[in-house]
């Protein structure tokens, strides 16, 4: 089967609509990426700190008292910088790539779902290389929280980065958990895209309010689904580089979770992240579709 001249022709178009469709999605999610990091940020301290320190918070509310009144407010937001400035990249990856490979895929103004799926499989496969080091350095620095014993206590994320890189083996140390941050991260965003996407047409709206139900509604269940994922890799990233590779391995430490804590360690810290989840992702959606509108 060959392509007419037409066909070409259509696909030459697409190339360019793709690039700036990129550099839009680019800005856009910068701005969306940086406002949902801050107002996450509490939320996500929270949740590492019982999905890794389980034994010594009875719930969530006792965990915020505990770092409240050891840490202060600046106990919440531990590990900002590293999430905040790895969100620039992290997020004009995602939207970037999204966005680009919708119009390669499906250029119709309404794709169909599985082309949403599949662009967002692609984008989140391919943020998971910057998600993972400063993933890495954000858990580290959260369980600094006075009961992980025999720990380095790092004064910084610059700290932090030099401490894995000299023990981990070079700029590979910075990437532990690289294999479980793709499985928890390829499948989830082309759910986060399906689910939004799918929620707006159901609106038939593009109003504030259907903006941010839509957003937090694909937040939550992207969420839902891969938070037992979520959990193993919470784990794998706070332990010390040192530890070897068959200890960081998935199934491994799966295993050791569930013979130590039971099978309900999967969903420890999952009220945090629903809670989390929501306000997060209206507000990334929200400033997202905001800048997009500007810029076009």
């Amino acid at each position: 089967m060959t392509m007419g001249s037409d066909d070409v022709e259509a696909v030459g178009d697409r190339v360019p609509n793709a690039f700036r469709t990129a550099a839009i999605g680019f800005a856009a999610g910068c701005v969306g990426g940086v406002m949902g990091i801050i107002v996450g940020q509490p939320f996500d301290t929270i949740k590492v700190r019982l999905q890794t320190h389980s034994t010594h918070y009875t719930g969530p509310m006792h965990c915020a008292r505990h770092t409240l009144h050891h840490e202060g407010v600046r106990g919440l937001f531990k590990g900002l910088l590293s999430p905040l400035v790895g969100s620039v990249p992290i997020n004009a990856i995602v939207f970037g790539v999204y966005g680009s490979t919708l119009d390669m895929l499906d250029p119709r103004p309404a794709p169909a779902l599985s082309s949403v799926f599949n662009a967002g499989c692609i984008a989140g496969f391919l943020q998971s290389f910057v998600v993972c080091p400063t993933d890495l350095v954000k858990c580290q620095l959260q369980v600094q929280d006075g009961f992980a014993n025999g720990r380095r206590n790092f004064a910084n994320p610059l700290d932090c980065m030099r401490y894995l890189s000299h023990h981990g083996g070079g700029a590979k140390g910075l990437f532990q958990g690289l294999r479980v941050t793709l499985l928890r991260d390829t499948g989830s965003y082309g759910v986060y895209f399906g689910v939004y996407e799918g929620m707006r047409r159901w609106f038939a709206s593009d109003s504030t309010p259907s903006l941010l139900v839509a957003g937090g509604l694909a937040g939550v269940v992207s969420w839902t689904i891969v938070y037992p994922i979520d959990v193993v890799k919470s784990v794998i990233q706070t332990m010390p580089p040192t530890a070897t590779a068959d200890e960081r391995r998935i199934l491994v430490q799966a295993r050791r979770l569930v013979d130590v804590h039971g099978a309900s360690i999967f969903t420890k810290g999952l009220g945090t992240t629903m809670l989390r989840a929501f306000p997060v992702n209206a507000v990334t959606f929200y400033f997202y579709e905001w800048t997009v509108a500007a810029l076009s």
